[in-house]
């Protein structure tokens, strides 16, 4: 039975490990696929890059409503600071444009299926821990069994019956009956003796 136990629990952790490895080897085929080690890494510093680049936009838009508070709209310093704000906004679009594009290489689309992915392999790791701790319990179990079941030497016949032992039965079953005969032929006598 523990020996049945023990091959069950060997044959899971079997099962698991190669799970592990498949949604591993999974994991770095998406990576290597999509060029990308963690797309969630990559949208925070995509939404970082959004976020600065939209206060220097309203710092720039700032300066300009200033500027133009004293300057004409053709002057080359307002002129200057329009086109830095359509290349501010034109990054904005490109960085917005990278967490949702029409095409294949959404980064939320990227981040969503990594995690998944991710969510397996940890998955696959907590059972994989888990099978492993069966096995040991299984090893643990089928060991304290064992101690119940160990043979210390194999049953032989035994060269001589220590129990009963015959020769004494039979003495002494000898000597108590001359013992008992002695004792009757001893009363009889002396029954005979008195009634003489």
């Amino acid at each position: 039975m523990a020996k049945e136990q023990l091959a069950f629990a060997t044959t899971q952790v079997q099962e698991a490990e190669a799970r592990l490895n498949d949604t591993k080897k999974a994991m770095l085929d998406y990576q290597n696929a999509n060029e990308i080690f963690d797309p969630q890494t990559n949208a925070q510093i995509v939404n970082q890059v959004i976020a600065t680049s939209q206060a220097q936009l309203s710092s720039l838009r700032t300066e300009e409503r200033q500027l133009l508070s004293y300057l004409n709209p053709e002057a080359p310093q307002i002129v200057s600071l329009r086109s830095q704000i359509t290349s501010v906004e034109k990054q904005i679009c490109d960085e917005q444009g990278k967490l949702t594009s029409p095409n294949d290489s959404k980064l939320n689309e990227q981040t969503a299926q990594f995690e998944s992915i991710k969510s397996d392999v940890e998955f696959a790791g907590e059972l994989y821990k888990l099978v492993l701790t069966s096995l040991e319990s299984s090893r643990i179990e089928a060991i304290r069994k064992m101690k119940n079941l160990i043979v210390i030497s194999s049953p032989h016949l035994a060269e001589e019956a220590l129990y009963p032992r015959k020769s004494y039965v039979i003495e002494t079953s000898l000597a108590l009956l001359l013992i008992l005969y002695g004792f009757i032929v001893l009363v009889l006598s002396v029954i005979r003796n008195h009634a003489k």
